[in-house]
């Protein structure tokens, strides 16, 4: 089989059909970033990381021009030293900054990104969907809108092997997972939000979700969806996106990673040397509108 150009599926004509392609194959993997939450008020990791500040009496941070992931890592790390390392203190200050003025309810039908979201995992046999989705999200409103369907999502948030079943779809939590109270679910017994916990993981020979993790981005074709630039750099992930493209070559793309806005040509060189397909779209909007369009590209139609 011919591989499969980088630069051509940077047109977006081009990548609809390839990722419609590959979602009726069911190759398509779901990488999803704080930006798929925004527009429910769930706050971004600068917003986050302030409000936890806050919230324990720290001063606000100081960043560089252009903030960093490693800064932000570096300042959640001082709130929980401030509360000398008590995980259970720690885990509360970070649901209370997350899900401040945040309500579960019928209303999350209407997000137009959840919606396209959930066309893509609600498919069907002769259609195709998706079945496997990591979320570098600590929140529960994706599980929150599947459960209005009745859809079936085994949530994958321990630091051991889950047992996989007849589940629809299963969602990763390798970041940990801090569900809303009305929920009922319980919280991973971890966090990688920290400077620190990015570290332990990377460091720590075999770690479970580093290598699940690795093992989720090289078995299938990624599809990135509201994850920045600066995902794309941070520490927990960059080790990873190197050494699997390296392994798969010219063979394939990792995946498309979708971007609002405009990139520069040396952000666009890293992406495509790592065999990411970076795919700009002009604004917000734009991103479930082509979610969709890929849904409607791999329908085989009425009969």
């Amino acid at each position: 089989m011919k591989p499969v150009s980088l630069d051509s599926l940077t047109d977006r004509e081009a990548c609809k059909t390839y990722l419609a392609t590959e979602l009726k194959k069911g190759t398509l993997v779901l990488f999803l970033g704080a930006g798929t939450s925004s527009g429910l008020g769930l706050p971004s990791w600068k917003t986050l990381v302030a409000g936890m500040r806050r919230k324990v009496g720290l001063p606000p941070a100081r960043y560089s021009r252009n903030i960093t992931a490693e800064e932000l890592q570096l300042a959640a790390d001082e709130v929980k030293d401030h509360l000398n390392d008590n995980e259970d203190a720690y885990h509360k200050v970070v649901r209370d900054c997350l899900y401040a003025g945040v309500k579960l309810s019928s209303d999350i039908l209407h997000d137009p990104l959840l919606r396209a979201v959930g066309a893509l995992l609600m498919g069907s046999n002769k259609r195709g969907n998706i079945q496997r989705v990591v979320t570098t999200n600590f929140d529960c409103m994706l599980e929150w809108y599947l459960s209005l369907f009745g859809f079936s999502a085994r949530v994958v948030y321990r630091q051991r092997p889950e047992v996989e079943g007849a589940e629809d779809v299963r969602i990763y939590h390798p970041h940990g997972f801090l569900p809303h109270t009305k929920m009922g679910l319980s919280d991973s017994d971890f966090l990688l939000l920290g400077f620190d916990s990015v570290n332990k993981r990377i460091g720590k020979r075999g770690d479970y979700w580093f290598e699940l993790t690795r093992h989720l981005i090289g078995t299938g074709i990624g599809l990135f969806v509201g994850l920045s630039v600066n995902s794309f750099r941070d520490a927990a992930l960059r080790p990873l996106f190197a050494t699997i493209s390296e392994d798969i070559g010219s063979h394939r793309p990792m995946g498309v990673w979708i971007l609002v806005g405009k990139v520069n040509s040396a952000h666009r060189r890293e992406f495509l040397k790592n065999r990411l397909v970076p795919l700009y779209l002009p604004k917000y909007e734009e991103v479930p509108k082509l979610l969709f369009e890929v849904c409607q590209a791999a329908s085989p139609g009425l009969i």
